[in-house]
């Protein structure tokens, strides 16, 4: 389920980035936000999946034919594709977000990357990414609201939604319950 709900996901990121592509009706500046947040998306949801199951299908468009013919990539592939994906996201995205900071934004991706540098065992990059962007924030100084949605420190969180009994909708996606 888990590997399909991901999928499901993608497909709608994509939908979105090929939306965005010729599009007369949305302001360059939000059709480039657009683009932006779903790269982030798509290559946030591929990094989970790889994580969890290696070898995985790096899915880039909504062509339901090209789809069904996908095969796994090698985890290098994949990463490199998560990299492209965030290096375009970073390049699209600005860092105005909300106070609450639940839309990714540049930080957002930015913080991705220098994950994906670390995984992929470009030290040098993971640690200029990094600090840029520890640079960037200031400490909360008081240690009791370090994890508050107030917080200086935090760069992106998932909004309570007040209905379900989970604190967050994204809990029932991201919050992995079962091990495959």
């Amino acid at each position: 389920g888990w590997w399909s709900n991901a999928y499901h996901l993608i497909f709608a990121t994509n939908d979105i980035i090929a939306g965005m592509e010729d599009n007369t009706n949305l302001s360059l500046e939000d059709q480039a936000r657009f683009k932006g947040e779903a790269l982030f998306v798509r290559a946030y949801m591929h990094s989970l999946l790889v994580a969890l199951y290696g070898d995985i299908p790096y899915i880039t468009t909504t062509n339901y034919a090209t789809n069904n013919t996908v095969s796994r990539m090698p985890l290098k592939e994949v990463y490199e594709h998560i990299l492209a994906d965030l290096t375009e996201s970073v390049d699209l995205l600005s860092n105005d977000t909300t106070d609450e900071k639940v839309v990714p934004d540049q930080s957002t991706a930015k913080a991705l990357l220098a994950r994906i540098y670390l995984y992929t065992e470009n030290w040098a990059l993971a640690e200029s990414t990094a600090s840029k962007l520890i640079d960037s924030f200031n400490l909360e100084p008081e240690v009791q609201n370090v994890f508050l949605k107030e917080s200086k420190e935090t760069i992106w969180q998932f909004k309570p939604n007040g209905i379900s009994d989970h604190n967050t909708y994204e809990a029932n996606e991201f919050v992995i319950q079962f091990v495959p």
